[in-house]
């Protein structure tokens, strides 16, 4: 358990409507059965959010943490579902506008990129990193430097995870915060549901850039504007992008 929010619990020194010395052993007994019996409903109402599963166990049995107060809100049962998108950031009502207009010509490469991935990503492959491999290849135009088993871990979490692949931003030559996370599975059903695991590696990876925000001014505003963040499922013939933000589709906090 953090810490830190730990310490901000205190016991009750009180009981019904005065303070109880123990100056008897049953005074004594009754406080601290008081005590403990508020403490056991903190750690109740703290379980779904200190317990939650790490991002590998949560795409295998994700249904019952799902149903819990701390469920992701990503339409995975379809009730976890958040505030319509174009309410909660100017940018996606921007990009509703912009769907419905033509492609703009730095398109072409993304087209391309598209059409590769339907050409190649529907064969057999050997293993899951001869499928990674093939991915990255596809993708090379777009996104290239992608970096293998990212491990994500914050303070407040017991859980931690391992990201196939993340895609840090740069200034200059310095590596910055993630721009894309991705999970990659071999054939359908393989390991579970590649876009719950993703969404809990979001969560998780948001949660360790808030451990660290206030001594890296980078980390501070790329939070400050939501955790714009690609959140990739490679999974046989079904590739899902997501572009998500923490406000938004993968977080319950």
């Amino acid at each position: 358990m953090d810490s830190n929010r730990v310490s901000k619990f205190t016991l009750p020194t009180t009981f019904n409507e005065g303070c109880i010395n123990p100056d008897s052993v049953d005074d004594f007994s009754m406080t601290c059965q008081f005590a403990n019996d508020t403490f056991k409903d903190f750690l109740k109402a703290y379980e779904p959010y200190q317990w939650r599963p790490s991002p590998s166990s949560y795409a295998k049995e994700w249904a019952e943490p799902q149903e819990s107060f701390g469920g992701l809100l990503c339409k995975r049962s379809n009730k976890r579902t958040g505030l319509p998108l174009i309410t909660l950031h100017d940018i996606f009502k921007q990009f509703q506008e912009r769907s419905a207009q033509p492609l703009p010509d730095y398109a072409n490469d993304a087209l391309r990129v598209a059409f590769t991935l339907c050409s190649e990503m529907g064969d057999s492959f050997a293993n899951k990193k001869e499928r990674s491999a093939r991915f990255n290849d596809c993708v090379s135009d777009l996104f290239c430097g992608w970096d293998p088993q990212t491990t994500v871990q914050s303070k407040s979490e017991y859980a931690s995870g391992e990201v196939d692949f993340t895609l840090k931003g740069h200034r200059g030559k310095d590596a910055i915060c993630n721009l894309a996370i991705r999970e990659d599975k071999l054939e359908l059903g393989d390991d579970g549901d590649p876009y719950l695991q993703a969404s809990r590696d979001y969560q998780l990876l948001i949660h360790s850039y808030e451990d660290k925000k206030n001594n890296f001014l980078h980390t501070f505003n790329f939070l400050a504007i939501g955790a714009p963040m690609f959140i990739i499922c490679d999974q046989c013939l079904r590739l899902l992008a997501l572009s998500t933000m923490r406000m938004i589709v993968s977080l319950s906090r």
